[in-house]
């Protein structure tokens, strides 16, 4: 499999999941529904305003760890490592 191929593939999937409905859309769906399109429009605009500022911050904290790679590396390990202990227990 070539890289052109991985990267549609992955580009394919990533399309259906960001297409289908999640609990956004429920949210906004109930709001329009229940009290009208204003407020369906306010809740969209918060939604996105939520998305916005969690891609910041995670490039942010990515880009801050990045320029020391062995700390990054380290704190990754220790964060899955946590994570799977968590589920074990």
């Amino acid at each position: 499999m070539t890289y052109l191929d991985e990267f549609l593939l992955i580009a394919v999937a990533h399309f259906f999941a960001v297409a289908s409905p999640g609990p956004d859309f429920a949210m906004v769906l109930k709001q329009s529904v229940q009290q009208g399109r204003r407020n369906a429009l306010w809740t969209s605009a918060g939604v996105g305003a939520a998305i916005l500022s969690i891609v910041l911050c995670k490039t942010k904290v990515r880009g801050f760890f990045q320029r020391s790679g062995y700390w990054f590396d380290r704190c990754i390990g220790v964060i899955l490592i946590a994570l799977a202990i968590r589920v074990v227990i």
